[in-house]
């Protein structure tokens, strides 16, 4: 059987940007002895239950040195767990190793950040990154893997890097690791240059033993800087690369159907005129990262940069008239790379072509995000966060709605934006002052939607749905109610099925059935809570979903969409077999 996912999200921007729009956020810490930051990385757990930070060390010894504990809390709870503790000394002296930049796997339990290396000054060039698993708190100081190997002691080794990575990110398959580099080698020499590299994992690679040295991943750089003064002004060479992010969950589709993986980032390069500007590049990465490429090996030497692998492709995607900055953010299909431009949020295609300006907010916009959906992107703007409409064709494309209160904490904006996998909530930093003058980083969040079971057919389980030429009934369909969800919250003119079906009759509350394990599975019986009982035309449903376009038992979502009557989104998600009256449909 084939299962076909056919959620289209279609947002209807029906309510206006007033008080009564604003959706209510929730602090989820309130220590007042240690930061809690997110630090733009992967915050979320998979299943969006748990916040991930560290505890930023300030003052005197501050910074990721002295950082000492990366944790985790419960969205629904409070509760905090502290997840792994690095071995700093105690009182701390701004030696090491500490840890910080948690992200965390798209899957199982997980998380990668930065640590400094045992026995070195903590530094740019002096830290890797450290896998812990489980995140119960029951790894110890030393019980971390190493991702990206590590080897600075010639000869060197194909496959280990000489330096410090930091801003670990996991690929959307969790295979690979992407992050920011800085090379120690080059950094003796004076050339100390940020750029970009990937670490494949599963694929080890061991080193000679010697105090910084570290077995671990195959890892290469995928990106190529020189010193500013030997790049050709007006040539697409660039002195650094960073603010880097994966394109899309599995990379993006080229021309010909195939998928490539590959990173976006930000690259400094030399205008004609010998100033300096910011733009979008792209870095395609082969899947094979062991064969050296034409500039030299992948372990570089004593006087050079490790070089990137045969046929890492790397492109040049803007030029422009002012600086693009941001870190990137890439939609999860792949289609679209957001950043920022003159002020406000721009996307442009891996493919390239002409950037489109997405946002045209009265104030200065920055720190894009992608709704998992790829309909709305995030951002920050005068205070709040804000929602814009990005869908391909829609008259409401680039319509802005401001998400979160203004005045709730004048002054105070939100900071590191990380939507959730589900894409009901938003994680985001304030910096509150303790009372004493001292800012630390407290974690909130918003919600932006609220996702709720959808029963198909109440009663009736599984579901089946014949399409025929007539089609002229009707089909039952339930939203369920919950703790989280108060059906008579719901605004009943705004049910709709991707835009196309709404209801053909009032709907009513009653309590008609119970949530199943999970959301495709048979629903339990009454609950308690009521349900609004909704009825849609039979032939509505077929066009809403394109189910004349589908072979027989093919197994399909179906996704109510409403809104609260505060403005929030609520979708409700069943499933449903298809079959076909008749013979000859395949």
């Amino acid at each position: 059987m084939r299962r076909l996912c056919f959620v289209v999200l279609v947002f209807a921007f029906l309510f206006p940007q007033s008080a009564q729009s604003w959706w209510e956020e929730r602090q989820l810490t309130f220590d007042t002895d240690r930061n809690h930051q997110l630090d733009n990385n992967l915050n979320w757990s998979p299943d969006c239950k748990w916040v991930g930070y560290d505890t930023r060390a300030f003052g005197d010894f501050g910074g990721i040195g002295n950082t000492l504990t990366l944790e985790k809390v419960n969205i629904d709870t409070q509760s905090i767990i502290v997840m792994y503790t690095a071995p700093n000394v105690i009182p701390l002296n701004g030696f090491g190793p500490g840890t910080g930049a948690v992200s965390f796997f798209p899957y199982g339990d997980a998380v990668v950040a930065i640590r400094g290396l045992d026995g070195i000054q903590y530094g740019g060039t002096a830290r890797f990154g450290a896998m812990v698993t489980p995140t119960d708190g029951s790894v110890g100081s030393y019980g971390y893997y190493v991702t990206d190997a590590r080897d600075v002691t010639p000869p060197f080794t194909p496959g280990a890097l000489r330096g410090g990575s930091h801003r670990h990110e996991p690929s959307g398959d969790g295979e690979w690791v992407g992050f920011t580099y800085n090379d120690q080698i080059m950094e003796s020499l004076g050339t100390n240059l940020r750029t970009i590299g990937v670490t494949k994992l599963g694929l080890p690679v061991n080193v000679d033993s010697a105090l910084g040295n570290q077995n671990g991943n195959f890892t290469v750089l995928v990106v190529k800087v020189k010193p500013v003064g030997e790049i050709v002004p007006g040539s697409d060479d660039i002195y650094q690369g960073s603010d880097d992010s994966w394109v899309g969950e599995y990379g993006y589709q080229k021309p010909d159907g195939t998928w490539q993986r590959a990173r976006a980032f930000i690259g400094r390069t030399v205008t004609e005129s010998g100033g300096t500007r910011n733009e979008v590049y792209i870095a395609d990465i082969p899947e094979d990262i062991t064969v050296a490429g034409p500039d030299g090996p992948l372990e570089g030497t004593e006087t050079t940069f490790p070089m990137p692998p045969a046929g890492t492709v790397q492109r040049r995607l803007t030029y422009s008239d002012s600086n693009c900055g941001g870190i990137i953010r890439c939609s999860l299909d792949g289609k679209w790379i957001a950043f920022t431009r003159g002020g406000q949020v721009w996307i442009v295609s891996p493919l390239g072509g002409d950037p489109i300006q997405v946002t045209t907010l009265a104030s200065s916009a920055s720190k894009p995000w992608w709704d998992p959906s790829g309909a709305y992107l995030y951002c920050i703007s005068d205070n709040s966060i804000w929602m814009t409409n990005v869908i391909e064709g829609d008259p409401a494309f680039g319509e802005s709605v401001r998400i979160t209160d203004p005045t709730l904490y004048p002054g105070i904006p939100p900071d590191a934006l990380c939507v959730s996998p589900d894409g009901q909530w938003i994680a985001f930093n304030r910096k509150l002052d303790r009372g004493d003058g001292v800012t630390l980083n407290q974690v909130f969040i918003v919600a932006i939607r609220k996702l709720a079971i959808l029963d198909i057919k109440p009663g009736d389980c599984p579901n089946q749905f014949t399409v025929n030429k007539q089609n002229k009934g009707k089909i039952p369909m339930a939203i369920l109610g919950s703790p989280e969800l108060d059906v008579a919250d719901i605004d009943v003119a705004s049910i709709n099925i991707n835009g196309v079906a709404f209801p053909v009759k009032s709907p009513s509350v009653a309590d008609v059935s119970g949530p199943g394990e999970s959301v495709c599975d048979c629903g339990t019986g009454p609950d308690g809570y009521p349900d609004l009982v909704l009825h849609f035309s039979q032939e509505d449903v077929v066009e809403a979903l394109g189910l004349e376009a589908l072979s027989e038992d093919a197994e399909v979502d179906v996704t109510v969409f409403a809104n609260q009557n505060d403005g929030l989104e609520v979708q409700a998600t069943d499933c449903m077999t298809i079959h076909f009256a008749g013979k000859g449909h395949e």
